[in-house]
């Protein structure tokens, strides 16, 4: 069995949480990418922001779905037989929160 589990919407508690604290990181980001880019001379909109794979994203939705056409390949090929379970960002919840859910129902079945 494989168990891929990726980070969905969290719960409106966390995500009031730690929106305060990526936004800091995401200005500070930007701050040092714009002082490096100048540096390199590079475009700014050449550098990728490590908000844009947050859940929500439309980066995160195009990767989930490039993944699940990957795993749907492998499950025809290589991974024929195998029991896989794909748990992406459109099911709410962090991927290891996910990961134990189903490790306690298991385990109580």
């Amino acid at each position: 069995m494989i168990y891929i589990a990726l980070d969905g919407v969290a719960p409106r508690a966390k995500i009031n949480q730690s929106r305060d604290r990526r936004f800091k990181s995401g200005v500070e980001d930007i701050q040092f990418f714009d002082r490096l880019a100048q540096q390199l001379d590079l475009h700014t909109e050449e550098i990728f922001q490590a908000n844009s794979i947050s859940p929500g994203t439309e980066f995160l939705y195009e990767l989930c779905e490039q993944l699940r056409k990957k795993f749907m390949e492998l499950m025809s090929t290589e991974w024929k037989g195998l029991n896989v379970i794909y748990s992406d960002c459109c099911v709410p919840g962090e991927g290891e929160h996910k990961i134990m859910e189903f490790l306690r129902y298991s385990k109580s079945i």
